[in-house]
């Protein structure tokens, strides 16, 4: 297996040594967030729902490899888990889950860089992953309890898109049984606005363009990266490797593995085991140990000659 060497653009150890990180955001321009508390979050043993909620969230921005504090919100009685960038003044942040299984409450929020709620939003019970779309478009994937969740049936579909004020703008709809969606692993949008997504239970790939759909075979099963490139998408190994990556390029049969490799630090040339991943278009972030690293899918195809 191959190795590619990565430079950290930030360690985090002296700034948010006490915090714990919940989020780690990248957008299609590169920005990068982070969403932290004071201290890990625990759950409790009959559900998934937070055991006690914290004071407060903070909301970090890397700009120039430097953290800046954007701001701080205080708890509105919903446990957030994602942070994501929408333009320059304004973010969401939202639950992967509902908070009380007697209260489908709105679990999002939109906020501006000075802390003021604009909006509050239901977005539906597990979420795996949000993107927002350059035109302001926010878009949901879900896992297997969101899909076929007792919580209303919002992440039925498996994949949707909203306004920012919360009204539905779109629904996977399979048509075929073959291609219903019963776990999304990985969702992301393109420099085209195509959406890609990757879902379980025979983990295809589907390229959506307006109301148009093309699947195709994947070599890997239960990967839950996907970061897009021109003919070609790198993915984590999934079932067969967390830490490990590979990239596969487009054919007539689908899509085929032509490199493996992992991802190391160019200083201790210890391999990385990121704790929090995020990708956006063809960019991915990692946060390893207590240290960011990101890298384009271009990066590693010049790195190891891949046409």
């Amino acid at each position: 297996m191959k190795k590619m060497y990565l430079t950290k653009i930030l360690s985090l150890n002296e700034t948010l040594n006490k915090k714990f990180i919940i989020d780690i955001s990248i957008d299609s321009k590169g920005k990068i967030l982070l969403l932290t508390q004071e201290k890990k979050i625990e759950y409790t043993h009959s559900n998934y729902y937070r055991d006690h909620l914290y004071d407060h969230y903070d909301v970090y921005e890397i700009e120039n490899n430097t953290l800046i504090h954007n701001f701080r919100i205080e708890n509105k009685n919903v446990d957030f888990d994602f942070v994501r960038n929408i333009d320059d003044h304004n973010y969401l942040l939202s639950s992967s889950r509902f908070h009380s299984e007697d209260n489908i409450e709105q679990n999002a929020i939109i906020i501006t860089k000075n802390g003021d709620i604009k909006n509050k939003l239901l977005l539906g019970d597990g979420i795996q992953d949000i993107k927002i779309e350059d035109s302001n478009i926010i878009w949901t994937s879900y896992f297997d309890e969101g899909i076929f969740g007792d919580y209303g049936c919002l992440g039925a579909p498996g994949l949707r898109s909203w306004d920012l004020c919360g009204e539905s703008l779109y629904e996977y709809d399979a048509r075929d049984e073959a291609y219903g969606i019963s776990d999304c692993y990985a969702f992301n949008i393109d420099k085209n606005f195509e959406k890609w997504f990757y879902f379980y239970t025979e983990f295809y790939l589907c390229r959506l363009h307006e109301n148009s759909k093309r699947y195709f075979t994947m070599d890997v099963a239960g990967a839950k990266i996907l970061v897009l490139g021109n003919g070609y998408v790198l993915t984590d190994l999934g079932y067969n490797g967390r830490y490990s990556y590979v990239i596969q390029m487009e054919t007539p049969k689908g899509y085929k593995s032509v490199l493996t490799f992992s991802f190391f630090d160019s200083v201790s040339q210890k391999k990385l085991k990121p704790s929090n991943t995020q990708f956006c278009d063809n960019k991915l972030v990692m946060l390893s140990g207590q240290n960011i690293y990101k890298v384009e899918i271009e990066d590693v195809m010049n790195e190891f000659n891949i046409i």
